[in-house]
């Protein structure tokens, strides 16, 4: 059985999108309640903190001293030493009832980020789009109640997303030269007491897993939707997960206290850290950002 660890008691609002850099042995993610980056290195435990100039949703990598930053209104490049962004764009002008939620990069490296009705959570407003590198965005799919996490499978013909308010796990047939997606279907829906989906990636086996929004755990789905394993947590939202470590067999994290009431806060005091568990099964890196 995987043995939980509570590894890191940063408290973010709302951790989000940690990513595994092999170079540095790192890992970085976001809080997007506190317009923070966070950079850990296992090895030594060191844990730094980089306050950065915009509210960001989500991370992304692009080079060694460059990353994306995802903000509820468009798409940033920051620049870790300097510590400034350059707006590369956003298809929401004059749309201010829709903002970004998440993102991820597709096989051949171009942005695929996810939208949501900011008013009504359960409207179906959300789309899908793909950030080209002349910096244009295409639309991929619509209709969509509140797009949340975003992943590919290993062979990068398959679109996972999380359908988070509509409690369903979405796939589409994708075509990686085109960066197009279709055939669209329900892998799996989740029951009340299993949460909403939150963040999602995909380990080498091609297995999903999952983060739960007030589900208190995460999951891995197979490819054909089945719950293959639940790893239990002492918090009641895994907001999205990363493989780590040497051999990619450790899955970070992390969680969130948001939307979470003083009294729930005290019954669930590790609500924000980040977690770790070491597994059987190993994970892949997350390609970088090719605009």
């Amino acid at each position: 059985m995987e043995k939980l660890e509570h590894l890191l008691p940063v408290q973010n609002q709302c951790g989000e999108t940690p990513i595994w850099v092999p170079e540095e042995k790192a890992l970085y993610w976001v809080d997007t309640g506190g317009r923070s980056v966070y950079r850990y290195t296992p090895a030594g435990g060191w844990l730094e903190r980089f306050p950065v100039p915009l509210d960001s949703q989500a991370l992304a990598r692009k080079s060694a001293r460059e990353w994306v930053l995802l903000s509820p209104y468009g798409v940033s490049v920051w620049d870790r030493p300097s510590n400034r962004c350059r707006f590369l764009g956003s298809p929401l002008k004059d749309r201010p009832h829709l903002q970004f939620c998440d993102c991820a990069v597709d096989p051949l490296g171009r942005l695929v980020a996810g939208t949501f009705n900011a008013d009504k959570f359960d409207a179906p407003d959300g789309a899908y789009y793909r950030l080209e590198a002349d910096g244009s965005f295409r639309e991929i799919e619509r209709g969509i109640v509140f797009t949340n996490g975003i992943a590919f499978s290993p062979d990068g013909r398959t679109m996972y997303g999380a359908e988070m308010f509509a409690r369903r796990l979405l796939a589409w047939d994708y075509d990686p030269e085109a960066g197009t997606a279709g055939n669209r279907r329900v892998l799996a829906e989740l029951e009340p007491d299993a949460g909403y989906p939150d963040g999602v990636i995909v380990d080498a086996e091609g297995f999903l897993w999952v983060g739960h929004w007030a589900g208190w755990r995460v999951s891995r789905y197979s490819p054909e939707g089945r719950v293959e394993r639940a790893i239990k947590l002492p918090v009641p939202t895994a907001t999205c997960l990363a493989f780590g470590g040497q051999e990619l067999d450790e899955l970070y994290i992390t969680t969130a206290y948001k939307g979470l009431s003083d009294e729930q806060r005290k019954a669930a005091p590790q609500s924000g850290d980040l977690f770790r568990v070491k597994l059987d099964v190993r994970g892949r890196l997350e390609p970088r950002f090719r605009g």
